[in-house]
């Protein structure tokens, strides 16, 4: 129609063809992400098959498709679309492709579905995944909803082989608008992040201008990974949609879809030391294993430098209440830490919680005056002041207090019937029980 400028938009399209003499002119719609295709003529044909407007978008592959009608001068606007091959053109005809992107070209369709367990998984999987190209792109965009990255600053996308900064990961949990600037290769780059609806978005594009080599794109997809470092990770799917933009045309959105399914190999239930006599007791337990080989206490004086006591071998495979234990034979004076080490049968480690234990070398004496104990009361004995505990078969404690040296009546908390363990800082820890 007259004075209508009308204008169509389509995206995950592969090709276009247009008249030699087209008055239709392609740009790229950054808002929507679609090729807009609009008539720079006021006045048009009102034929729906005219050369001069007609645009014929091809798809090699589809499921669904986006498309916008509209117009941008005020006249009316006509449009007729046509799903078949269309009648012959009536003269010259100019083609062009779109990008194409194939995250895993190794398997049919165009999407990667990776498992994460631990870890790292890579985005793209395969040969060369830029499969068409121009040779210049001017951006990347990854999205993906906000409210999927559930483990905050541990869920991130690490450039692998980025050399400024070295590991420059970046963190998914990102809620508003900063940019970060990696390098790879000897190409710089810039991630663009921000969020709007709910969507969180990372436009990868190079830092101080200009546009990306399909070489630099495959560098850029190639080196990209997700990672999760939690030490339990939220079970559940993530998905991430990519794409990348040459001139007017935006490529295929495609799809990587991280399957977070981690089986812990072991679950922690409980883990304490205590001083016996001028040793320390070790107490763990777990209420499940899969696959664990062993466990190795380790001990250090300062928290941070570790070296094994001993090893013990783990019951492998359980779906109830194992415990270990393990005595440390002249431990140091002053404070001592704790952890234990679980091996997995492929080599996998995780660990146990730290604990720390004051240690003296002494004959302090704890005397429980009446065991068992009846109606909660405890009646005990210090020869000096301690610091006394109470656990339970697990190794969770679930009463301390300071105490001085005498003889005190201490009310413990309402707890079940059964056996439960007493120390303080330099006696033997002691078996009790409770009616």
């Amino acid at each position: 129609g007259a004075t209508s400028n009308q204008f169509n938009e389509f995206n995950n399209f592969t090709a276009t063809t247009v008249s030699t003499g087209s008055t239709v002119t392609a740009t790229y719609n950054a808002t929507s992400l679609l090729t807009r295709f609009r008539s720079n003529s006021g006045t048009n044909s009102p034929g729906i098959t005219a050369d001069a407007t007609r645009i014929k978008i091809q798809y090699n592959n589809i499921s669904e498709f986006d498309i916008v009608v509209g117009a941008s001068g005020g006249g009316a606007a006509y449009f007729f679309l046509d799903f078949s091959n269309g009648i012959t053109w009536a003269g010259a005809t100019t083609s062009a492709t779109a990008p194409q992107i194939d995250l895993n070209t190794a398997s049919a369709g165009f999407n990667h579905q990776t498992i994460f367990c631990g870890t790292a998984a890579n985005i793209t999987s395969g040969g060369t995944n830029m499969v068409v190209s121009s040779n210049s792109s001017s951006e990347v965009r990854i999205t993906f909803a906000s409210a999927q990255i559930v483990n905050g600053i541990n869920e991130r996308l690490v450039p692998v082989g980025a050399t400024v900064p070295a590991t420059a990961p970046i963190a998914l949990n990102f809620t508003g608008t900063s940019t970060q600037t990696f390098t790879l290769g000897s190409t710089a780059y810039d991630a663009q992040k921000s969020v709007s609806a709910g969507v969180s978005t990372i436009r990868f594009i190079r830092n101080g201008g200009g546009n990306f080599t399909t070489a630099q794109l495959e560098a850029l997809f190639d080196a990209l990974q997700y990672q999760n470092i939690a030490s339990s990770p939220t079970l559940g799917s993530r998905s991430f949609f990519l794409n990348t933009v040459e001139g007017a045309f935006g490529s295929n959105i495609v799809q990587h879809t991280v399957d977070v399914q981690c089986a812990l190999p072991v679950s922690w239930l409980g883990f304490d030391a205590f001083q016996n006599n001028n040793n320390v007791m070790l107490n763990w337990s777990t209420d499940s294993e899969q696959n664990a080989l062993h466990y190795i206490a380790q001990h250090s004086v300062n928290g941070t430098n570790w070296s094994d006591i001993g090893t013990i071998a783990a019951v492998g495979n359980s779906n109830q209440v194992n415990k270990y234990q393990m005595l440390h034979k002249k431990p140091q004076s002053g404070t001592n830490f704790y952890r234990i080490q679980q091996v997995d049968v492929d080599g996998t480690k995780n660990y146990s919680k730290t604990v720390n234990i004051r240690f003296k070398a002494t004959d302090g004496t704890l005397v429980v005056l009446e065991n068992p104990v009846l109606n909660g009361e405890l009646k005990i004995k210090l020869d000096q002041t301690s610091d006394i505990r109470l656990v339970d078969v697990t190794g969770r404690v679930l009463f301390t207090q300071r105490v001085a040296a005498g003889n005190h009546r201490l009310q413990l908390p309402a707890l079940s019937k059964g056996v439960y363990y007493l120390a303080s800082d330099a006696s033997t820890m002691q078996q009790l029980f409770i009616k």
